[in-house]
């Protein structure tokens, strides 16, 4: 994906090592890798991959007991999701999109 600048591609990948060093408990290389990720997505956005990565870096957050962090995170996931909400036409789809 480095090779051929899929951004949103190195931005899943580097997620996904986040959440794997996540889950063995290597939390300031987990957030590294969110933080990453993210900047992987700053000069080609994708919306539907960056609210994962904001969504996991905030559980991350609130496992650390960091809410001041988590609370910026899970406000940015919040406003990816409603501005990628406003492309779904049939609100019963929308809100379904909205409530996971």
């Amino acid at each position: 994906a480095n090779r051929t600048l899929s951004r949103k591609h190195v931005a899943w990948a580097r997620k996904l090592v986040g959440d794997i060093a996540a889950r063995d408990e290597h939390f300031d290389e987990a957030a590294s890798a969110y933080e990453a990720a993210l900047r992987a997505l700053q000069s080609h956005p994708c919306p539907v991959v960056e609210w994962k990565i904001l969504a996991a870096w905030a559980s991350l957050a609130s496992t650390l007991r960091q809410r001041d962090l988590g609370d910026d995170l899970l406000g940015r996931c919040g406003q990816v999701k409603h501005h990628l909400a406003e492309s779904i036409a049939d609100e019963k789809l929308r809100r379904h999109f909205l409530s996971r």
